[in-house]
């Protein structure tokens, strides 16, 4: 049996709690922001009133950790939620215009460092598509694995 702390899955793990742990460091210092609500506010920057359902599944979250997380920024005045039209149980969230500033200074300081830092990795741009076609049948192979197809 292979040594599980050398395992794909534990270097994944590790990578991943590295990137969230920075990213949370330096937009709490900075900012008072976490790196989940980081990627809900460029999440909706870039695709914005959508469900929060939709909001879920874009983020890889649940839906009780996406409905608390949400009503966070809501609280904050980030982000506000509105009702479907074509669906009256369903909420669309949408970046106010405090919300979408906040996202831009957001956005521009984690390109200052943090970007700076994953993006200048030594690769070249096969490498990169080798990574991402990777990490895409990862995902792929343990959601059909699991049958979840959902998130996480």
């Amino acid at each position: 049996m292979a040594e599980f702390a050398k395992s794909l899955g534990i270097r994944l793990r590790r990578a991943y709690q590295s990137l969230h742990r920075r990213a949370n460091s330096e937009l709490r210092s900075q900012f008072g922001v976490t790196a989940d609500q980081f990627v809900v506010l460029s999440l909706l920057a870039e695709r914005d009133g959508i469900s929060q359902q939709d909001l879920c599944s874009r983020c890889y979250s649940d839906p009780s950790t996406m409905g608390a997380l949400v009503r966070l920024l809501e609280g904050k005045r980030w982000v506000r939620r509105t009702v479907d039209p074509g669906d009256g149980r369903a909420r669309l969230v949408h970046l106010t215009p405090a919300g979408r500033d906040l996202q831009a200074r957001l956005w521009e300081a984690a390109g200052e460092s943090f970007h700076r830092d994953l993006w200048g990795i030594p690769r070249s741009a096969q490498e990169e598509r080798e990574i991402f076609d990777l990490l895409d049948r990862i995902v792929a192979a343990m959601e059909g694995a699991s049958g979840s197809g959902g998130n996480r």
